[in-house]
């Protein structure tokens, strides 16, 4: 998101919503070849050696399922139930 701020008689910041923020990401990543997964429900992170690899997660058609990525981000905000089962 590129913006510019304003001087001093102009508005001092930018306000997005999380909904047009997240709509944003989501339309980025799939330009940069990302493959989204929506309509799911994260469970837990798969954790190997002391590292997170993955997440177990539930769609809501198709049930059950594991991703494993290198980097796994848990943009769920500050009380993140994903940091919580990892510490």
């Amino acid at each position: 998101l590129d913006a510019a701020l304003g001087g001093p008689d102009e508005p001092p910041g930018l306000g997005l919503s999380r909904g047009s923020l997240d709509n944003r990401l989501v339309d980025l990543a799939r330009q940069a070849g990302v493959e989204v997964v929506e309509d799911s429900r994260v469970g837990r992170p798969l954790v190997e050696r002391g590292r997170v690899v993955g997440i177990s997660a539930r769609h809501a058609w198709t049930g059950p399922f594991s991703l494993r990525a290198t980097v796994v981000v848990a943009a769920e905000g500050r009380h993140s139930a994903l940091v919580r089962q990892t510490g």
